[in-house]
């Protein structure tokens, strides 16, 4: 992280300040202030540098164990038992990367809001919606390869 932040910032990566943050990943803290956030899965490694609080995921496709759709909204689950088994398990992968870069972005660890995060399609395949309590709060923007599915969440940045 070092590395790659004092290369995008043209300077020497011992100018560079790391600094944990409780729930809330890593920040970058000189020479000036960005969030920062890490994600790993299998072979791949994905950081992530923002002005903006900033959460990233990795989930690795195709899953052969069961899916915790327990763990989702109600209305993911309904929208995904709705789908046949392939597309529903790139769907599911798809929404839980999205909500696992949500809630790191946001810094409110994954148990704490949970039931309460709903992802949805954008419509378009490359993103996903984030609803909380009914309102739209982020988009998810998506990069789905025959291996994995990365998602990255920017909060206050740019649309």
């Amino acid at each position: 992280m070092r590395a790659f932040a004092a290369r995008r910032l043209g300077v020497h990566p011992d100018e560079i300040g790391i600094e944990r943050k409780d729930g809330a990943g890593v920040a970058i803290t000189a020479p000036m202030p960005l969030f920062a956030s890490v994600a790993g899965r299998g072979g791949w490694t994905a950081l992530a540098l923002s002005e903006h609080p900033i959460g990233l995921d990795v989930e690795t496709r195709p899953t052969d164990t069961p899916l915790p759709l327990d763990l989702l909204h109600p209305h993911e689950r309904d929208h995904l038992l709705a789908l046949d088994d392939v597309t529903r398990n790139l769907t599911f992968l798809r929404f839980w990367a999205a909500r696992e870069a949500y809630v790191k972005a946001t810094g409110a660890g994954l148990p704490a809001r949970l039931s309460r995060i709903e992802a949805r399609d954008d419509g378009d395949g490359q993103g996903a919606l984030l609803l909380e309590d009914g309102v739209v709060c982020a988009c998810a923007c998506l990069t789905i390869t025959d291996d994995y599915v990365v998602a990255v969440v920017e909060i206050g940045g740019p649309d």
